[in-house]
């Protein structure tokens, strides 16, 4: 399962970021436990994106078992379980509402990454 989201923000070199609340202390040996976190953006591409209809989401790892699309606020509107060996995901999108979304993809290592799309 991925995190409870409270916000996404792309820092000025252009990495991705989310923050946790602490649940149970926010430091182990000087590092953050919880709290604010890289998150990959490579992995997968998304086209068009723009997109009005349907998304496609090309996998270059061939890990991927989640898949969910979320608004900057962490609200997930769209969840799917891939398969580990799929190499593309076709997502209807035309009921999302005119907006930026993050499609964010979690492999069996429980590493996300996170790519943003916009939908017109």
């Amino acid at each position: 399962m991925l995190p409870d989201i409270d916000k996404i923000s792309c820092r000025t070199d252009g990495a991705l970021v989310y923050r946790t609340p602490c649940r149970t202390g926010c430091l182990t040996n000087g590092k953050p436990k919880q709290g604010f976190e890289n998150i990959v953006s490579s992995g997968f591409e998304i086209f068009p994106n723009p997109s009005t209809d349907f998304i496609t989401v090309s996998f270059s790892d061939d890990n991927f078992n989640t898949l969910k699309i979320v608004d900057n606020s962490g609200r997930v509107y769209i969840e799917l379980a891939i398969n580990e060996k799929d190499t593309e995901a076709k997502i209807d999108v035309s009921k999302l509402t005119t907006g930026v979304y993050y499609i964010m993809a979690t492999d069996n290592n429980n590493i996300i990454r996170v790519k943003q799309f916009i939908k017109e």
